[in-house]
């Protein structure tokens, strides 16, 4: 027995007794069955995930934040080459049929010149297949040797094979010895139908086309087979060759087609690049921007449909700005910061929060009475304007505390000092407007600062916000004004305000008592008189001394001892309105 690989598999060949048969194949068990399906669904599943893994990776590198012309080359290339390797793969398989097409013509042509040059009266000639010494059949040796194809013979007779013309094996030996049961089918197949057949065949010789061609021999129970074939590694070299070629004008034609559709790309898309600068430019403030196109398409859309929403923005932006300085107008943007609000949209009834911080309050009155509504508006908004720009200077924010805006309050976050450097800075300047005012117009305000725990915020009710102060101490004092205005100063600050101070402050002051009815410790109240008139602010520095002992006899109660005291004090300096009130109020006591 012999185990011989063909192109079906095996082939079996046994001789038993002088008797040569063969098995056309031998098929695989059960399991190498199975093995053999399981391979193949594995190989497909494998290239079915290779192909999700590049889609998925595809759609992946095209979601990334690349640039719109990354993502058309990205996108266009590959899509390119997967149609020239679909189109490669049909193209090559057409290729290939026509090869072995004309291949196969080839071969049945040799056959047929084979069997046109020796003849059938030559055939009938050779009697038996082993006479090999005759002229006819050295002369079929000699054409079959010189044919520029594979050549072979067979002999059939009493239906069975036998060997023909061969030096190899001269002898008369049964066919099977090829070795192949596909030849022998093919073999017979013309032996039976009296006509060529075409086929494969893969032996010993190689893998090859072939054309086997019948012709007679001395009795119609013998038939001369002759075999023409050319080997598939020809057509493998006509097809590699193909292939080479195909894929090198494929990467050539890649390469133009990517260089091209960059060059597309960056024309097509240039608006793009115009459009982005602009917003960009327009988002960095430069509201000016227009973008401008030559062309008519969809990027021309885009540009008008920019130039309105620029145009669109610009209006509303003036128009909010307008809109915001009229609010802040109502309520100062100072307010917003101290409640920790960026913009009017977030505030809101409620919005508010408490602090202990200084105060300034400001009262204000005229000289004389029977002034006009109009002129007593004008110099009300200037005695406002003079202290807004005060606290604006020190980061501090005013609020109205009347609808006449005659009592005004300023929260002063930096400190105490900041409320007293607001207060000498107004007073200042009210001492140089009052010079150029006649008397009965002149400005008379009452400044006073004080220290305590404040609460600011949004009050009033859904259709209308007002921001306000609340704070009793406040309240307290400013009810007072009028008998704060006995003691004849300009600027008090109260003892919880004056412990604010820095220890080495170069303020001048002096300590002048308690409001009348409200002998509270916080409520001590203090005399800074630095914005007086020089001469004014000598005689009070001098008169200090006689004016504090004074003060301390009239809180222990010592009445004559103060009145005289005082009274000495306003002796020396006649425009200390404090020492004649303490003089008063001896007296009264007395």
């Amino acid at each position: 027995s012999a185990l011989a690989p063909n192109a079906d598999g095996f082939a079996l060949i046994t001789s038993q007794d002088g008797e040569v048969t063969a098995a056309e194949s031998l098929r695989p068990s059960l399991g190498g069955l199975a093995l053999k399906v399981l391979w193949t669904f594995l190989r497909y599943l494998a290239l079915l995930l290779a192909a999700m893994l590049l889609v998925y990776g595809f759609i992946h590198l095209l979601g990334r934040g690349r640039t719109i012309l990354a993502k058309l080359i990205l996108s266009s290339i590959p899509l390119l080459a997967v149609a020239l390797v679909v189109f490669g793969v049909f193209s090559y398989r057409a290729y290939s049929a026509a090869i072995t097409q004309s291949f196969q013509k080839q071969v049945e042509d040799e056959g047929n010149l084979l069997t046109a040059l020796f003849g059938t009266e030559s055939f009938d000639e050779i009697e038996y297949p082993y006479d090999y010494t005759g002229e006819a059949y050295g002369y079929l040796h000699q054409q079959m040797s010189t044919r520029p194809v594979h050549t072979a013979t067979a002999y059939y007779e009493h239906q069975q094979l036998y060997i023909g013309v061969d030096f190899e094996n001269p002898c008369f030996y049964p066919f099977d010895v090829r070795l192949d049961a596909g030849a022998r089918e093919l073999y017979l197949q013309a032996a039976y139908t009296g006509r060529a057949q075409s086929g494969v065949l893969d032996d010993e010789n190689g893998r090859r086309l072939v054309s086997v061609t019948p012709v007679g021999g001395t009795s119609g129970t013998a038939v001369y087979l002759l075999e023409a074939g050319i080997l598939t590694s020809n057509l493998d070299a006509y097809t590699a060759s193909y292939l080479r070629t195909y894929v090198v004008v494929s990467l050539l034609f890649l390469a133009a087609i990517g260089a091209l559709l960059t060059f597309l790309f960056r024309r097509v898309l240039t608006p793009i690049r115009q459009i982005r600068a602009g917003l960009e430019a327009f988002a960095q403030g430069d509201r000016t921007v227009r973008l401008e196109t030559a062309v008519t398409d969809e990027f021309s859309g885009i540009v008008r449909v920019f130039n309105k929403m620029a145009g669109d923005i610009d209006a509303q932006l003036y128009s909010l700005r307008r809109q915001s300085e009229t609010y802040f107008r109502f309520i100062p943007q100072r307010m917003l910061q101290l409640l920790g609000k960026d913009n009017l949209g977030e505030v809101e009834l409620g919005s508010g929060s408490g602090r202990e911080c200084p105060v300034l309050c400001a009262d204000l009155e005229f000289s004389a009475d029977g002034l006009s509504p109009e002129r007593e508006q004008e110099l009300t908004n200037r005695f406002f304007n003079l202290l807004n720009r005060a606290a604006d200077r020190c980061g501090a924010t005013l609020m109205t505390d009347s609808v006449n805006l005659h009592r005004l309050r300023v929260i002063c976050p930096g400190g105490a000092a900041d409320a007293v450097e607001i207060a000498l800075a107004v007073l200042t300047e009210v001492e140089n407007l009052n010079a150029g005012l006649p008397i009965k117009n002149r400005l008379r305000p009452l400044l006073f600062i004080h220290s305590t725990r404040v609460y600011y915020g949004i009050c009033g009710d859904e259709n209308r916000l007002v921001p306000a102060l609340l704070s009793g101490d406040l309240d307290d004092l400013s009810g007072g004004a009028a008998k704060l205005r006995q003691f004849g100063c300009r600027l008090l600050v109260t003892r919880a305000a004056f412990e604010e101070l820095p220890a080495d402050h170069r303020y001048v002051s002096r300590f002048i008592g308690y409001p009348e009815g409200k002998r509270r410790q916080n409520y001590g109240l203090y005399d800074f008189y630095d914005a007086a008139a020089p001469e004014v602010t000598r005689l009070l520095t001098e008169t200090r001394p006689t004016f504090d002992k004074a003060m301390a006899l009239y809180l222990e109660g010592r009445f004559p001892e103060a009145k005289n005291l005082f009274a000495l004090v306003l002796r020396e300096n006649q425009y200390d309105d404090a020492a004649r009130y303490y003089v008063f109020r001896c007296e009264q006591e007395l």
